[in-house]
């Protein structure tokens, strides 16, 4: 009985004095880093643009999203998708986007019905996920009540800490 006490002793005191010598290595990497300028925040701007704004059943439009860092065009986005889905169904279509040059990415999309319609681009580049969202109607349909147009339409766990979001919201008339 007194082995298994003399152990746990032992093991006691190891395990205190590792602790105390891990405090050191901690606050010398933590001096280091104060030491080092923090990384520059890089602001990805994503502009989801739907071409022609008026739109009929059976017509086609031109999805696009501008990508830019600092004002200069990203040629080279790791990912760009475009989602599109009519108001109240849970099918979302995804469709990977075209790079058209000069940063900008798009897709041709055929809207058949009369509906109200949400767009969303999905952009990442540069470890940055930008989702910037439109509204888009097509027809007349009914008008929307305000309790009914849609906030957001994410996954829970879509959720990083390097994604930034976009609710831009467009009403084509």
């Amino acid at each position: 009985m007194k082995n298994i006490q003399w152990f746990i002793m032992i093991l006691s005191a190891l395990l205190v004095l590792s602790a105390c010598g891990d405090n050191g290595n901690q606050e010398n990497s933590h001096n280091d880093m104060r030491s080092t300028t923090p990384p520059k925040q890089v602001i990805l701007d994503v502009e989801l643009t739907v071409n022609p704004d008026v739109l009929q059943p059976g017509d086609s439009a031109e999805l696009q999203a501008s990508v830019k860092l600092e004002g200069e065009a990203v040629e080279d986005a790791d990912e760009v998708r475009f989602e599109v889905w009519k108001h109240g169904e849970e099918d979302h279509e995804m469709i990977e986007g075209q790079h058209l040059g000069e940063g900008v990415y798009g897709i041709s999309y055929t809207f058949e019905e009369e509906a109200h319609y949400y767009a969303v681009s999905h952009v990442t580049a540069r470890d940055t996920h930008r989702m910037p969202k439109k509204a888009i109607t097509v027809g007349s349909p009914a008008p929307m009540d305000e309790g009914q147009e849609e906030e957001s339409h994410m996954d829970e766990d879509m959720h990083h800490d390097d994604m930034m979001h976009d609710d831009d919201t467009h009403h084509n008339h």
